[in-house]
């Protein structure tokens, strides 16, 4: 038996991509996004399988089917979120939608790793390892001392 990897889904979706599907989850499942042709050019394009369309026409309800999706993209590789933005020309605002979210969110990324980077800096000027910090840290949160 061989095992056949598109290069469409070869790998995993971007982590802020992820992030953005999972924190408009509820507002893109009151969308009924399934419905038209967004199933079928991610069918088209390789993102979803055959078994994996049935599988979504086969659920009892609009958000049911969408859900399903959502749950399905973010295994479907990096390239998923992007054909998922081209598949709503149906849904401009919703694309609009995810394409803003997108957007705040690649801004909050390089804030975070820049506080992160800051904070092993002081932790270092005050002779301090970052291991040594987080385990004092974690023995204070636990009620620990000493």
């Amino acid at each position: 038996m061989s095992l056949v990897i598109s290069a469409v889904t070869a790998g995993e979706m971007d982590a802020r991509d992820k992030q953005v599907l999972r924190s408009l989850r509820l507002e893109l499942g009151a969308e009924v996004l399934v419905e038209g042709l967004v199933l079928q050019y991610l069918y088209q394009e390789g993102i979803l399988t055959e078994n994996h369309v049935q599988e979504i026409k086969a659920q009892t309800t609009g958000l049911r089917k969408t859900m399903l999706l959502l749950d399905i993209l973010p295994s479907r590789g990096p390239k998923a979120f992007d054909t998922f933005l081209d598949s709503l020309q149906e849904f401009p605002w919703v694309r609009e939608k995810l394409e803003k979210a997108r957007e705040e969110t690649t801004t909050e990324l390089p804030t975070v790793a820049r506080l992160l980077l800051a904070l092993v800096l002081v932790l270092m000027l005050l002779g301090l390892t970052v291991i040594d910090s987080l385990w004092e840290l974690s023995r204070a949160a636990s009620g620990r001392v000493g």
